[in-house]
């Protein structure tokens, strides 16, 4: 039987807010608020600094949610952040070698759990899924230019 679209976006739904529910999770158990750990993702492959923005964008989070979590990476002594030279009002921010091994173990310790949940899938399973995830993204951003 097939699936109306009411019922593929209903299934979806709980699939999205499952997943977003277990990153929460894993967050709160390795002692990380979920936006602190999405910056420090942006940041952690970064060598160059990384301008404020750039996170905001990658991430999909607000410039007050970066703010805040940028502000408070900087007392902890984990990042820099310094006006970029061409924009004054714009900050460019870089891990400090502090912030580079807090980085790291966090991570690679999210990293372990991505690969255990995704060692469950098949290939072709995973492949689907990313490939899934891709057509609804675009297709979402085809929507939103109507």
């Amino acid at each position: 039987m097939m699936q109306s679209l009411d019922q593929s976006i209903d299934r979806y739904y709980e699939s999205w807010f499952g997943i977003n529910a277990a990153y929460d999770k894993w967050a709160a158990q390795n002692g990380i608020a979920t936006n602190a750990l999405y910056v420090l993702l942006a940041l952690n492959d970064q060598q160059e600094p990384l301008p404020q923005r750039a996170i905001c964008l990658r991430m999909q989070l607000s410039k007050q949610t970066v703010s805040g979590v940028i502000e408070g990476f900087v007392k902890k002594g984990y990042v820099t952040s310094t006006p970029a030279p061409d924009d004054r009002r714009q900050k460019n921010v870089v891990l400090t070698a502090a912030g580079r091994r807090y980085a790291e173990t966090v991570c690679g310790a999210l990293r372990e759990f991505e690969r255990r949940a995704m060692g469950d899938l098949t290939a072709k399973q995973r492949q689907a899924l990313v490939a899934g995830s891709e057509c609804l993204c675009a297709a979402l951003r085809r929507a939103l230019e109507l």
